[in-house]
This record gives structure tokens, C-alpha cells and sequence, in this order.
């Protein structure tokens, strides 16, 4: 069997994957549904098609496959074991609403409660008791237990008796032999940059990109239309600001999101479409769209009057008697300071690391880039293979992608996960260190050096190298102050024997 971490395009995509060929899933999803940011967005570029078109067959191909055990409102515990042994603990939070759930909606209609919406970003509400989006899978309702008043209106209410309070906290344990790890990324908060003024009073008409999708999404509570968030009124300036959180040292992001640009020409000429009466400029460093078709959308919305200004804006100043916003940059291709008039402003905010990343790699023992992502084998070898045997990387919890390349890489990992477990053995050469315990001081800086974690405590306290997780790197040997862990065939004694007659006898060894 395979666990699966993490159900958007990219967990969808390796579970379903690894489900056709025979093998069990294990999936779990730590929100309430499952397909990530994708059932979020309005189109997909660069053919602007709908993406719950596009996902729908595959997030009920998941949910229905007989192979497959979905588990949302789930994370996992602990991670035990080691490649093609891995012994695996989840914790599942009670959805408050039985299977039996018929998704009838009368519980939410009668909530008291509402909430803003994090599936809609907060450009909505919700209950207290809701589904997160009208084809969300699992179609069940789920109860919020923190913004609940507990009135017990929906307890009342349910025709089928499907709200149960008394639901708790359970724990499952299961063994695979592969993880795939497809956590996925998160949207950067722009507010940690002041001079844009994003969730501020009086600045509300400063939204992100995945606001607005959610904002032009057929099912929004503006019926798709772009309309301010302050009055409600459709926009005759809309200036968009590329870059926000990345290629930015300032925040510590100096990577390139890579879809930006993209996001960002899509829902310009999106706009233009819709409101052809509307100014709508891009701010950018510099425009990125490599690859089939990408080009040619960018081509696309100069023509339809998108304007390009090449400069990182500086501030975003709001008059404080009429409430309109100015944009502050300068066209660094005529060296012009420029003032933007703006009735909107959208931030093309970076990918990020998604929160609880950091305690997912401790469990799991992997290790993350300087950026934060999880860390890859080989950047250009084996890009989905992680730190650690056995645990595979798939889509943006690797680093930034677009869609295309998060299901590429996807499929990638669920075809090395899949290696071994249809073989059904693994092949070693059982090149792996041996401690000499008569020299070992208990130190630990073997465990420490050790990137595969392959070497740990025993029930005695000592360190003991795990054979199967070991990738023979030999990163311990120089770590160790007494030399007690020597690597089989390349000790110490071996490389200086073969060191000596290439020199000439000239080597000296320095105890």
C-alpha cells in the first residue's frame, strides 16, 4: 500500500495513479474536501477552460475508486519505520455530520452563524455548518466547531438525523511500503508588506489574484462580476502588481513563482473582455512566459489593451478625504515616475510553503530547501524523489508550478513509489556503515550528519544504521570524533591503502 499526503491536482493525480495500477491508497487531506486551490480558480490558462471540468473527473474518480480510502479533516501523527515498511498513524477530526448526510443544505439555511469563507478566500460567507463549495467531494456536511454557538438548529432540522455533536477525534494506524507527499503550497500574505496596505482599513479594494477568482467563479457572491469590495462598484482602473512576495529579498523570497506573470495576463484580458470600457495595467520586473502557447497569451492581451509598465511599484496611497488609490512607480524602461490612478489593485502574491510544513518534514524526517519547500534527491535526475527513501515529492510542496507541471510531476512520483511496490522487493547494494561500539562515544553526530535519517537511537541508547534507509553517502564517517563508523569497503584504513601507492608514498596520515 501507498499513503498519500495532501488531495489537490497533484495528490489526486499520483493516488489515482498508483490506485490503476493495483495498488491501496491511502489519502488523507487535512481540509474538508478535497481538490486544493484548483476548484478554486475561475479559468485555467492558457486555453481559459473550466477547471471544475477539468478536475471533476478525477476528484470523483479518486473519491469513487475502490482502491483508494479517502480520510479529510485529517493529518498525519507520526511516521515510524523505513522504506517499503512505513508505519503510519493519522488523527481525523470529527465532521460533527454522518455519512448519511443526503447534502440537502436545510442544516445551513437555518445556521444563525456566518462566518467569512476561507474556500472563497472571505469574499463570502458561510455557516457555521456548510460544504465548502456546491461540488465539493466529500459531499457531506461539516460542522465548525470553534464559530458554533451550539443552538442545536441543525440537529433539529436535519430530516435524516445526520448531525451528531457526540462525534470525536479518532486515530487510525496502517503500514506502506511509499509515501507521496503533495502537501501543496500556500498564497503569501501581502500584508507583511506595508507600503501595499493589503487587509488595512479603508484599503479594502486591495485584493490578491485567488480573490479574484474567486470573485469572477460562476458560483460568487458578485455573480461573477468585478466589483469593489468598498461599494460594489465595477472598477474603471485596475492596476495589477506582479511579484508581490517573491523575487523580493526584503521578505526572504528570492525565488520566482513562475506562474505569476501568467495568472496575472489571464485575468487582465479576462477583465478586458468583460469590461472593455475598464483601464487595466500590469506592473511587472520583468514578463515570464516560457513554453507552448504562453507567448502568444501574453501577445493576446496587449492586444486587447492590457498595458505593460515595466517597475515594482513602491507604495499604494489611498487620499484620505475621496478614498482613492494612486499607485506610486516608475516605468524603468523611459525612466518615468509615473502616478496610477487605481479603483482596484490586485497583488499577484507569490507561492509559499504551506503552514505546518516544518512539523509534516520533523514526522516524516525529510529535508526542506532554504526557500522552505521540501528538498528533492536531485534537482534534475530525480526531482521527486525526497531526502529520504521510500517518500516521494509531488507538485508545488517541491516548489513553485502551473497546473501542467504539478500533474507531470505527480505522475512522476507515483510511478517511482509504485517501483518497488509492484516488484515487491527492493534492490540494495549494501554499501552502509557499521559502528565499532567499542569506539562509539554515544555522541550523536552521526544521526545529525545523517540527511536519509538512516541512523537513530536503539532501545539502549546507542545509535543503530538502519541498512534499507541508508544511501551509502557516507556523510557519518567524517562526522564521528573517534572514527567508530566506518562505510563497508571505503573505511578509513581502505581509502588511505589506496591513496598511498597513487601518491607515490607521499602521503602523510595525521592521527
Amino acid at each position: 500500500a501507498a499513503l498519500v499526503i495532501g488531495a489537490g491536482i497533484a495528490g489526486l493525480r499520483a493516488s489515482f495513479d498508483l490506485a490503476e495500477l493495483g495498488i491501496p491508497v491511502y489519502l488523507v487531506e487535512k481540509n474538508s474536501t478535497i481538490g486544493g486551490h484548483m476548484t478554486r480558480l475561475n479559468k485555467t490558462f492558457p486555453t481559459n477552460e473550466c477547471p471544475q471540468c477539468s478536475i471533476s473527473p478525477l476528484t470523483n474518480g479518486v473519491a469513487n475508486h475502490p482502491l483508494v480510502e479517502l480520510y479529510t479533516n485529517a493529518q498525519v501523527k507520526s511516521v515510524g519505520g523505513s522504506m517499503g515498511n512505513y508505519e503510519i498513524e493519522i488523527e481525523i477530526k470529527p465532521r460533527y455530520v454522518k455519512d448519511n448526510c443526503t447534502s440537502c443544505g436545510e442544516c445551513a439555511e437555518n445556521c444563525p452563524v456566518e462566518v467569512p469563507s476561507e474556500w472563497d478566500k472571505g469574499m463570502s460567507m458561510r455557516n457555521a455548518i456548510y460544504k465548502a463549495y456546491p461540488q465539493a467531494i466529500p459531499a457531506t456536511y461539516v460542522r465548525d466547531e470553534k464559530s458554533c454557538i451550539n443552538c442545536n438548529t441543525c440537529i433539529n432540522i436535519c430530516p435524516v438525523e445526520a448531525v451528531d455533536f457526540s462525534m470525536e477525534t479518532e486515530t487510525k494506524t496502517f503500514k506502506v511500503g511509499s509515501i507521496v507527499v503533495a502537501a501543496g503550497y500556500e498564497e503569501y500574505d501581502p500584508s507583511e508588506i506595508e507600503p501595499y496596505h493589503y487587509g488595512q482599513e479603508g484599503y479594502e479594494n486591495i485584493i490578491t489574484q485567488l480573490q479574484l477568482e474567486r470573485m469572477l467563479g460562476p458560483t460568487s457572491i458578485t455573480n461573477s462580476e468585478v466589483l469593489r469590495p468598498s461599494d460594489g462598484k465595477i472598477p474603471k482602473h485596475v492596476v495589477i502588481i506582479q511579484c508581490v512576495g517573491s523575487r523580493n529579498e526584503q521578505v526572504g523570497n528570492k525565488y520566482c513563482t513562475g506562474v505569476c506573470c501568467k495568472f496575472a495576463t489571464k485575468n487582465a484580458g479576462i477583465i478586458k473582455d468583460n469590461y472593455p470600457d475598464t483601464e487595466v495595467t500590469i506592473c511587472y520586473i520583468d514578463i515570464r512566459t516560457p513554453g507552448l502557447n504562453f507567448e502568444e497569451y501574453y501577445m493576446d492581451a496587449q492586444q486587447k489593451g492590457v498595458r505593460f509598465i515595466r517597475g515594482r511599484p513602491s507604495e499604494v496611497v489611498r487620499d484620505p478625504i475621496s478614498g482613492e488609490l494612486t499607485v506610486i512607480v516608475e516605468d524603468t524602461l523611459s525612466q518615468t515616475p509615473m502616478q496610477l490612478k487605481a479603483d482596484m489593485v490586485i497583488l499577484s502574491a507569490a507561492m509559499v510553503p504551506p503552514q505546518g510544513i516544518g512539523p509534516l518534514g520533523s514526522k516524516l524526517k525529510i529535508l526542506r530547501s532554504k526557500e522552505g519547500f521540501f528538498k528533492e534527491f536531485h534537482i534534475k535526475m530525480n526531482p521527486t524523489l525526497s531526502s529520504k527513501g521510500g517518500i516521494f515529492l509531488a507538485g508545488t510542496v517541491q516548489g513553485p508550478k502551473d497546473i501542467s507541471e504539478t500533474v507531470a510531476h505527480a505522475g512522476s512520483a507515483a510511478a517511482l513509489a509504485a517501483q518497488p511496490l509492484v516488484k515487491g522487493y527492493i534492490e540494495k547494494e549494501m554499501l552502509v556503515p557499521k559502528i565499532d561500539y567499542d569506539l562509539c562515544t554515544d555522541c550523536g553526530m552521526c544521526i545529525t550528519a545523517c540527511n536519509p535519517a538512516a541512523i537513530s537511537w536503539n532501545a539502549e541508547g546507542r545509535p543503530e544504521v538502519n541498512d534499507i534507509a541508508c544511501r551509502s553517502c557516507g556523510m557519518c564517517m567524517p562526522a564521528c570524533p573517534t572514527a567508530a563508523i566506518q562505510l563497508l569497503n571505503f573505511s578509513d584504513d581502505q581509502l588511505l591503502d589506496e591513496i598511498v601507492p597513487i601518491s607515490g608514498g607521499g602521503v602523510v596520515c595525521n592521527e
